[in-house]
């Protein structure tokens, strides 16, 4: 099934998944990964191309409870009862599957379809484009 017909129920991640490996089935992908390190989290972006037309986007990011150096000294020394813990930081996973330079499928961490004709979402596969413009300079 093409990726830019819009289908007549919710469409799984399953379902994504078999579509996406019957029609690249055999493709050879390129893939571009971006790695930000912070104090306070990181974030991590996989651009997926088909012969130089981008078709799917991972977007992983970490937010971490205290900074990465924030001891349990650090904390008693600032009278705060948390230091950082691994464990206790909050992700956020992003799927973005794209038909050359238009996003047009967005999944949430909970594997969830995200509106992309709402409000700002609309502006988020303009922002990936700008992204990887940034990356390419």
């Amino acid at each position: 099934m093409p990726l830019w017909i819009k289908p007549d129920r919710k469409v799984s991640v399953e379902d994504m998944m078999s579509f996406m490996r019957d029609h690249f089935e055999g493709t050879e992908l390129k893939l571009l990964q971006v790695v930000y390190f912070g104090e306070m989290g990181k974030s991590t972006l996989e651009y997926y191309f088909d012969e130089d037309q981008w078709m799917f986007v991972y977007d992983e990011v970490v937010d971490y409870n205290r900074p990465i150096y924030y001891t349990e000294e650090k904390a008693r020394e600032n009278n705060d009862s948390e230091a950082f813990d691994i464990e206790k930081s909050v992700y956020r996973i992003d799927n973005y599957y794209f038909r050359g330079r238009e996003l047009i499928y967005w999944l949430d961490i909970a594997n969830e379809e995200v509106d992309i004709n709402i409000g700002t979402n609309s502006l988020t596969g303009q922002g990936l484009i700008a992204h990887l413009g940034k990356l390419n300079d």
